[in-house]
């Protein structure tokens, strides 16, 4: 994945590259001094992202987790009041929708 930084007029009609990262975490952490430089100089802060960023297993988990949350009251800290096995049949179809949907995902080993 590569994040082109550009910095732009406020109507858009002129901008330039200032910077390019590969890291989504570099490109965060320095988002906020690119903030300040564009807005010193009359610009605003505008990026591309190029190619995908592959989910991974870690991902997949927390969108089930995310989606048991919004759907059962219960906490999903308490062990006895936490349904793991719909968690794991939820988990199979979030990953058959990323597999239909040509979603790039690292699939278990």
């Amino acid at each position: 994945m590569s994040i082109v930084v550009y910095f732009e007029t406020p109507n858009l009609s002129y901008s330039e590259v200032v910077a390019k990262f590969s890291s989504e975490e570099t490109y965060n952490a320095c988002l906020p001094i690119l903030e300040n430089l564009a807005q010193r100089d009359g610009f605003i802060v505008t990026e591309s992202v190029k190619g995908e960023p592959t989910i991974d297993q870690n991902d997949i988990t927390d969108i089930c987790i995310q989606i048991m949350d919004f759907l059962s009251p219960e906490d999903p800290n308490e062990e006895e009041s936490y349904d793991f096995e719909a968690q794991d049949e939820l988990k199979k179809i979030v990953e058959a929708w990323l597999r239909r949907t040509n979603t790039p995902f690292e699939e278990n080993a």
